[in-house]
């Protein structure tokens, strides 16, 4: 998630289902310190069975600009910061990366492969500081990336290393996502976020089928293209209206409240058709929609948590989370969390932490159907899945062996429920 709003994938080339990519979207010159949980993460986070990475941006120099570019392996990229007005502290931050590869590519070097992947992406923030104790940003991402795996365009036998050997393939994936976050501190114990958010990922891909033949001339064997027929096509495009907000308030020196909600209102448009050979013919190719969705459904997630610090050395966390999935009604009630952490005087602690969650499918699993032998759409048979479940258990031991370096071993412990799973073999 980036500044404490969950985000699609952020990364090129993703395509649906997938949580990675060859190349991050997020480009680390404008992160500022962010967190990791491998398992057990507090009541705030849910809607994730395994891990959570927590991302913060940072903003702009307010006191000068400052500009910088880099050539590298993974893009060439530019950024730029500094203050808006001196006199309120309000800065700006933008950088823009675009593909190295993709130069080569057009001047003409060669890169080892004809499929040349493009992209591009970019992000700013704008900081506002303001009157009350109150403070006001804006900010964007966004990025684009496409490939194509071209067949028709062999003229020799060639070995390809990425796509199928019987097709050209076209392939663009897009995120793009606006937000705007407001800081209010009401008193030196409380203070409350509040985040609106709205972003977007397309994956577009199309597929033809390439029918050549062979030419001998000379012992030399060069390939001829009869036809292409397209076979696939597909437009994943899922957006997402999100809002999130928290107040923290410490009831004492020993205890701190941290209570809020997350609301994702999703709306997908899934569209999907396939070339398949009709099983009443022998030679007969009809188009089949294994995907014609176009729905919205509210996932909604409040929390609750305590930080306890019962002496200098042990402190404790507690929490609840809940969620529901308005598209299908799937709720958990109910997700404890309690993580303990006790530090030695001598640069040593030990933690432990065990927690419920769970998580929705992959979004476009809920719209997947067959058709009948008349090619007519069958209802969409995952539509009613419900969440999957995992319980997790941690612990472990930090020791700091100089101020610069320390050692943490850790044992971790996940039992993952409800399932779904197929009744037959299949590529999901």
């Amino acid at each position: 998630r980036l500044d404490g709003v969950d985000i699609f994938n952020p990364n090129h080339f993703n395509i649906p289902g997938t949580a990675g990519g060859p190349v991050s979207i997020i480009n680390n010159k404008y992160l500022s310190n962010s967190d990791f949980f491998t398992g057990a993460f507090p009541a705030e986070f849910g809607n994730s069975i395994a891990g959570a990475f927590d991302l913060y941006t940072r903003n702009g120099n307010n006191q000068k600009h400052e500009f910088s570019g880099q050539f590298g392996f993974l893009g060439t990229e530019l950024l730029a910061e500094g203050p808006l007005s001196k006199n309120h502290q309000s800065s700006y931050l933008v950088s823009y990366r675009y593909s190295t590869l993709a130069l080569f590519s057009a001047l003409g070097i060669d890169i080892g492969t004809d499929a040349v992947p493009h992209y591009q992406d970019g992000f700013f923030k704008l900081n506002f500081p303001m009157k009350n104790n109150t403070n006001l940003s804006f900010y964007g991402l966004g990025g684009t990336s496409s490939v194509d795996i071209m067949i028709s365009n062999q003229i020799k036998p060639t070995r390809n290393i990425y796509g199928q050997n019987d097709r050209d393939q076209y392939f663009t994936s897009k995120l793009g996502l606006l937000a705007s976050s407001l800081t209010k501190s009401y008193s030196e114990k409380t203070f409350a976020k509040l985040t609106l958010c709205f972003q977007n990922e397309d994956q577009i891909a199309h597929h033809e089928l390439v029918y050549r033949h062979l030419n001998i001339t000379n012992n030399d064997s060069t390939f001829a293209v009869d036809s292409l027929v397209p076979v696939m096509n597909y437009l994943f495009a899922e957006s997402k209206l999100s809002v999130a907000w928290y107040v923290n308030h410490k009831i004492s020196s020993h205890v701190v409240l941290k209570a809020g909600v997350n609301a994702d209102n999703y709306f997908f448009n899934f569209v999907d058709s396939l070339l398949n050979k009709d099983t009443t013919s022998t030679n007969y190719y009809q188009w089949q929609n294994r995907w014609k969705a176009n729905e919205s459904a509210l996932l909604l997630q409040p929390y609750i948590q305590f930080k306890f610090k019962i002496t200098d050395a042990l402190t404790i966390n507690a929490g609840l989370h809940s969620m529901l999935f308005t598209l299908n009604n799937s709720i958990s009630p109910i997700e404890p969390r309690l993580g303990l952490k006790y530090e030695f005087a001598d640069r040593q602690n030990f933690s432990l932490a065990v927690g419920l969650h769970s998580q929705i499918q992959n979004t476009y699993l809920y719209f997947y159907h067959q058709n009948d032998s008349l090619n007519q759409p069958l209802p969409m048979s995952n539509h009613d899945i419900g969440l999957t479940k995992s319980f997790h258990a941690v612990g472990s031991y930090s020791l700091w062996l100089s101020d610069n370096v320390q050692l943490i071993s850790e044992l971790y412990y996940q039992y993952l429920y409800n399932i779904p799973v197929d009744t037959f073999s299949s590529s999901f």
